[in-house]
């Protein structure tokens, strides 16, 4: 009977069907995006058990919230507390975006390499395709992936090959791991053994140093230990091993692996994380447009079931139960929902590459079949044909046959429910529409305002200590070429990140300081990078500015220093230098402009100290003279470092990339609000025609004594103003709410006014009157001739 039903009436049946397959499509997208966020880190069968150290820093200053550790918090937290601590693990990656690796015939830049404890494997869950668990017990040992085994050694059978790290490091691959998942926080390529360090650096460094964090240390809880015994005995830990100045002003926290991707924002992360507002943002997009699919077959549904209405008084009268009508409208809109469904999973495939290219992500289709997931989607179809089909099921069932064969009664079957619906429909999709306006003039705020530096035709080049010890040979070289215009050096990548330094001024006690944001950089930075000085003079020459730093304006004023001119000549200084106040900078946005600018220095190390700060070159470039530049730099890289691999990249092109996840907000949000308006007006444009319709006579009957076209269009037109009116009402403030909260987060952010959400409802007003005018127009072209011949 079902079947018999939709086949009879296509037309009804393709619309439906067309409407949840849209919507049950997008669904699954986003549903497919929320699980792979929600992933993150699980694949690890310990993951419940793992916790990242993480610690807190509190000065006059901004201080530090930091994702990494000490070189000994790790071991020493191990042996202090073993009734508590399995293992503890460090990652270390020299603190530099690559590690270089080759063999004899190739090397390459390798972003994702690590030096890590052996006991790594006994913590994280890796398969091993070659080699075993005890492959970094070897002092020499490295693991790769199957990927970079595959792209040194055409093989994975590659145990006990040697291979080079950076210019002098000789490692035996001691084993060879499948490619780890995209879902982790952690990307590797490769894993070198901790004890290779120990050749590399003096013992004092990195197991005696309880002020250098550059470690990210990982915590494995024995069983039955829960994460607040251990966090309770923390304080204690720092007041054991910390240095005096750190102890009243640091905490150590612990944080769930699980929770690290879409929770975890702090300083120094292994990669950019998620964001869970997005995910909880997407979930109710995800909803609300199943939800509009589902209000779209409800409204159709009890459209038709006026005009089939006889059909139902007949089955009545000879002996129908409403139970068995129930059923058999229910069983009509599972059916649909259940043929949508499949066809929804054809759309899902041949959209999943589009998506992957928007999100960043890797999502495969295949994720939908295993069979907890297929379940849930059987589920899902059933539900929504339910929920779809139960208001015309029960609407129709429980009406007498008098009442269904009474043609004037028919007419207003459900009538208010439909347009109660249809309401909700055009309050969610204006909804939508206003948040994605929202997004997208913040977003584009924070992208097009002024760094406060001219980032643009700046050359950025990661080095390590020997490429930095030929600094100043190649500065040399460079800066006579033609296509450049200066060049200096730093130690993070000016405008996304920076590092915490210590300064000691005349208000604290002796051997008491400050943590302050900071680049450590040499005298020609502030006229490669393009700052301003508003006060005093820029760093020059080596010799008297290791005692002189250059600081910005509101580090001015947050120590109450008076005006930038006042500020010159003050102490402040860093351990083991006499330094002072030199020059006074203008402000400018050294992070995302999705915070504050906070106090900042720039300061300058010489001797061995300098070639450890030197983590980048920065080049300006002469603007339409990039190739001739870049053919420059790789002359003078050929010569200083030559085999060595070169990666350079432009400092704009790295800003546009760190809004990359806001930008997959934008799209994403823009593509889901083009869906979710769709489908609004599609059920807008099929409740205008059933109520036009159902008005027929009467616009024959007003036509006939004279009414004029204009006034027909107002019959047709009037009660979906009045919807249209009353839904701007509840939509346009509740929606002001939760974007002004939205915008709350950011630093700097665009002002909301009334007088946007008033055009952009009345432009979401006149998209929707658009489908019921066209209904008007048909009506007011009717033959009433034709309309009451039979009456």
């Amino acid at each position: 009977m079902a079947w018999r039903n939709l086949t009879r009436d296509r037309a009804y049946t393709v619309l439906n069907i067309f409407v949840l397959v849209i919507g049950m499509a997008s669904f699954l997208l986003i549903g497919l995006y929320i699980k792979d966020e929600l992933s993150y880190d699980v694949h690890h069968e310990k993951s419940n058990r793992i916790y990242r150290m993480w610690t807190e820093l509190s000065a006059e200053g901004p201080g530090e919230r930091s994702a990494s550790m000490c070189f000994p918090a790790a071991k020493t937290l191990e042996q202090d507390y073993p009734e508590l601590v399995e293992h503890g693990v460090r990652f270390f990656n020299m603190q530099s975006p690559f590690i270089t690796l080759g063999n004899d015939s190739v090397r390459y830049n390798e972003a994702h390499v690590y030096f890590t404890d052996p006991e790594v494997f006994d913590v994280f869950t890796f398969e091993f395709l070659k080699g075993n668990p005890t492959a970094l017990y070897d002092t020499n040992g490295v693991v790769l992936t199957e990927r970079l085994a595959l792209k040194y050694f055409g093989t994975t059978d590659v145990v006990g090959r040697e291979i080079m790290a950076e210019s002098n490091i000789q490692l035996e691959v001691r084993g060879v791991i499948a490619n780890v998942p995209s879902s982790t926080h952690i990307p590797i390529d490769a894993l070198i053994s901790m004890r290779v360090l120990n050749r590399m650096f003096n013992v004092d460094l990195t197991n005696r140093n309880w002020v250098w964090n550059p470690c990210w240390t990982y915590i494995l809880l024995r069983e039955g230990v829960q994460p607040e015994d251990l966090e309770s005995l923390l304080p204690e830990f720092v007041d054991a091993h910390y240095p005096d100045i750190m102890r009243t002003r640091m905490t150590a926290n612990l944080m769930p692996l699980e929770d690290i991707h879409l929770n975890s924002h702090l300083q120094y992360e292994i990669v950019a994380n998620g964001n869970v507002d997005n995910v909880r943002l997407f979930s109710l997009i995800g909803v609300f447009i199943l939800i509009l699919a589902c209000i779209n077959y409800t409204n159709l549904a009890t459209s038709r079931a006026t005009r089939s209405g006889r059909e139902v008084g007949v089955s009545k009268i000879l002996g129908a139960s409403r139970k068995e009508l129930v059923f058999r409208f229910l069983g009509e809109s599972v059916l649909t929902s259940v043929i949508s469904i499949f066809a929804s999973l054809v759309l899902v495939e041949l959209m999943l590459p589009l998506f992957n290219l928007l999100t960043g992500k890797m999502l495969m289709s295949t994720a939908l079949f295993q069979w907890e997931n297929t379940l849930t989607i059987f589920i899902l179809a059933v539900v929504v044909g339910i929920a779809a089909g139960l208001y015309p099921a029960w609407m129709l069932s429980q009406l007498p046959p008098s009442v269904i064969f009474r043609k004037r009664s028919k007419a207003g079957l459900g009538v208010a429910v439909r347009k109660g619906l249809v309401m909700i429909q055009f309050c969610v999709a204006l909804g939508l529409i206003i948040g994605t306006v929202v997004v997208n003039r913040q977003f584009d705020y924070l992208q097009s305002q002024d760094m406060g530096f001219d980032e643009e035709h700046l050359l950025v080049v990661p080095v390590k200590w020997d490429a930095a010890m030929t600094y100043r040979a190649m500065r040399k070289e460079l800066i006579a070429s033609d296509a450049i215009v200066n060049m200096s050096r730093m130690n993070d990548v000016m405008g996304l990140k920076h590092n915490m330094h210590e300064y000691h001024h005349a208000r604290l006690e002796a051997n008491d300081y400050m943590y302050f944001a900071s680049l450590v950089v040499d005298e020609h930075f502030v006229e490669t990078i393009g700052l301003q000085i508003v006060a005093g003079r820029n760093l020059t020459e080596p010799g008297d500015d290791t005692t002189g730093v250059v600081v910005n304006e509101t580090l001015v004023r947050q120590m109450g220093w008076g005006s930038p001119e006042e500020a010159l000549g003050r102490e402040f200084s860093t351990p083991g230098f006499n330094e002072r106040i030199v020059g006074v900078m203008k402000d400018f946005h050294f992070v995302s402009l999705s915070e504050q600018i906070q106090p900042f220095a720039l300061d300058v190390k010489t001797g061995p100290s300098e070639v450890f700060f030197t983590r980048y070159f920065c080049i300006r470039v002469v603007p339409g003279m990039e190739e001739e530049a870049h053919l420059d730099l790789l002359m003078a890289w050929d010569k200083y470092h030559p085999g060595q691999p070169l990666d350079a990249y432009y400092l704009s092109e790295a800003l546009q990339s760190a809004y990359r996840s806001q930008n997959t907000l934008r799209d994403l949000m823009a593509i889901f609000s083009i869906v979710a308006v769709s489908i609004a007006l599609l059920g807008l444009f099929a409740l205008s025609a059933f109520t036009a319709e159902q008005k027929t006579k009467e616009l024959s009957i007003r036509k006939i004594i004279g009414a004029s076209n204009r006034e027909l269009f107002k019959v047709v037109t009037l009660d979906f103003v009045r919807m249209a009116f009353i839904g701007v009402l509840i939509t346009a403030p509740l929606t002001y709410l939760i974007l002004q909260n939205w915008l709350s987060k950011f630093a700097y952010h665009v002002e909301l006014d009334w007088f946007s959400f008033l055009v952009v409802s009345i432009v979401a007003g006149g998209i929707a009157l658009i489908a019921v005018v066209f209904q008007a127009w048909k009506a007011s072209r009717l033959n009433p001739i034709t309309a009451l011949r039979y009456e």
